[in-house]
Order: C-alpha cells, then structure tokens, then sequence
C-alpha cells in the first residue's frame, strides 16, 4: 500500500503536502525516486541539514533521483503517515508513494550516502531480479536484491525468506559472492536478535562477522553481535568485542555509535573513568552527529555521577568465584536501556 497515494491531495492540504504530492507526481513522470528529509523543530537539525545534505557525496547519491525537504510542523500529516518520531528522518519513496527504505539523520553524510545508494540499487534491480526469480528460483544475486528490496521496505518475513533460501544455496554446489553471503547472515541474526532468539542471534552474527570482507560489513557485524552479547549480560564481551573492532585506526564505519556504546557500557559496569574517556572520543570526532549530541550529554552526567559499586557481569571470573551472586544494574546507571534492532536506544536524561 502507497502511504502517498497518486492524487491524493486535498482541498485542505498544506504547502508542505502539497510540495510532496507535485515532487512526487514529477518522480512518477520521469520513472525516479524521491528522497523525503523530513526535519523536526530544533534549528540545530534544521542547520545540520542544510551543512551535511549539500555535500558533494550526497548531492551525487540523490542524483539523478530527486530529494525534498519538509519541516514536521508544517506538515504533521506526512510525519503521522510515515510514523516519523525522530528527526531528521529520511524516507525513499517511489513514484507511487510507496516507502522503498528510510534512515536515521545525523550520521556521517558519507554513511548516510552509501546507504542511500545501496537503497536506491536494491529498488532499481528488485523488478528484474523478481522476474529471473520466476524463471530459475536459485539465482543468488537475484534472491540478494529482492531480499535486500523487501529489508528495505520492512517486509522482514519475505526478506528473511530470500536470505534463508541464500544462506541454503551457499551449503551446495551453488557458488555464491562471500560479502552476500555476510549481508545475508547479518539481517538472519538481526532478525532472531530482534524476535529475541538470543543464542542463534550471536552465531549468525559471528559468522557474518568472520565472513565479512567489507569494513562497513564488518562493523555492523561487530555492533549487533555486542548487542546480542549484551542481552545477554554479557557485558564484558561485548566490549571485548566493540574494542578489538573499532580501536584500529582502519575502521570508519560505526565508529559514532560505537565509540557511545562503549562510553554506556562501561558506565553501565561502573567504570566512569573509561566511559568518559569513550564519550569524550565521541563528542570530540563527530560533535554535530546523533551520537556526538548524546555522547555530549552523557559525558557530562558520567562526570558528576558519584562512584557507584559496579556489578558483574554472568561470565566473568568474579560472578564464577561467587556463584550465588545475581548480576544487576546499577541504579544510578544511565535511564532505561534498549539493544534492540540495530541501534542503541537510550532515553533522554532528564
């Protein structure tokens, strides 16, 4: 279903709707696709979009497609459709309105543009990749990008299908690309991690990391299986295993949310000093980012928390010398934590 269906303007739309219905009838006429930024009521979002959006990696990912820009409070409607709560949000649509892939605002513009045109490739093949899927049922490129289209567009089940059937080929005879093979392994593990099947969550993703050739892969790799690793109170190992990926200097991407999460687990653990250390990193590499802004605030917190008794982690040699011990979180830990999905998710210090 389209969430902006062709003709659907209305006697009271605003500018703003308006603006999205004409640049969408434009995508539709010229076979494009359409970048919606939708920006939320802070200047500072509305500045970063304007600084990072007009670079020249960008401008060339969009291109030939096209992009609009629409402020949330003008236009609540097309936020409410697209379920947008945090801003800047960038949502690809096809011509019919159709959501073909969104991302999170305020990462690197150079991530952000690589995952614009891996989105952009995924819709454009989707439609002859469906078709040679009909004739021979095995082709692994094909099953990658109807895959990856179906990710995109948040039909996990029919794209868990697609990798399943890839992950199954690359046991036989088929040859099948080692970094698609890797993709398809980390979105299986990201979808049992999500549907909380911890223990297979953690092998897919140590396969997918294993198998990984591309740095992008292999950090996103190493992120989800620390998440994993962490819902699983095994807090130690997944600093083990942010650390020995992201303290090479080789190492681009993920390194925002990364240096964060380091900064919070080791402040979840009670180690201040390191926390800061990792927050400090953080704000200082990318201080207009997503993770730049919260490492900002929760550098200082971490500052002014006085010390607290850190707990242990299952797994370690203190809870095995100690074994009636139960692992808890301290309470003066950051607010509410979640590792779920692919991002770190913490609320807002009050």
């Amino acid at each position: 279903m389209a969430l902006f269906a062709a003709g659907s303007g209305n006697a009271g739309a605003t500018g703003a709707d308006e603006g999205l219905q004409e640049a969408l009838r434009r995508a539709r006429l010229e076979e494009r696709l359409l970048v919606v930024v939708l920006v939320g009521r802070s200047g500072e979002d509305a500045s970063w979009v304007r600084a990072e959006l007009s670079r020249p990696e960008w401008t060339e990912a969009v291109r030939p497609h096209a992009q609009v820009i629409l402020p949330a409070e003008e236009s609540p409607s097309v936020a409410a459709r697209v379920a947008a709560t945090e801003f800047p949000q960038l949502i690809l649509l096809d011509g019919e309105g159709r959501e073909v892939g969104r991302m999170k605002g305020k990462q690197p513009v150079a991530v952000l543009a690589k995952k614009l045109r891996r989105m952009v490739e995924a819709a454009e093949r989707f439609r002859q990749s469906e078709a040679t899927l009909k004739v021979n049922p095995l082709d692994p490129e094909a099953l990658f990008w109807v895959g990856t289209y179906r990710w995109n567009r948040g039909d996990r089940f029919l794209a868990v299908e697609c990798f399943q059937s890839l992950l199954d080929l690359g046991r036989g005879p088929v040859s099948v690309d080692g970094e698609i093979l890797s993709v398809a392994l980390r979105h299986l593990a990201q979808h049992r991690l999500d549907c909380g099947r911890l223990e297979e969550a953690e092998d897919f993703f140590r396969r997918a990391l294993s198998s990984a050739e591309d740095d992008e892969h292999a950090s996103s790799a190493a992120m989800g299986l620390s998440m994993c690793l962490r819902r699983q109170a095994r807090v130690l190992e997944a600093i083990q295993v942010l650390e020995e990926r992201f303290t090479q200097a080789r190492v681009h991407a993920f390194l925002d949310q990364a240096l964060f999460t380091l900064g919070y687990l080791y402040h979840e653990i009670g180690n201040r000093e390191k926390a800061s250390r990792y927050f400090g990193a953080c704000r200082e590499k990318f201080p207009d980012g997503l993770y730049g802004e919260r490492s900002s605030r929760y550098f200082a917190h971490s500052r002014r928390s006085s010390a607290v008794a850190a707990w242990v982690p299952r797994g370690t040699r203190e809870e095995a010398a100690a074994p009636g011990a139960t692992a808890t979180a301290s309470t003066q830990a950051f607010t509410t934590p979640s590792f779920s999905g692919s991002s770190l998710i913490v609320e807002e210090l009050r």
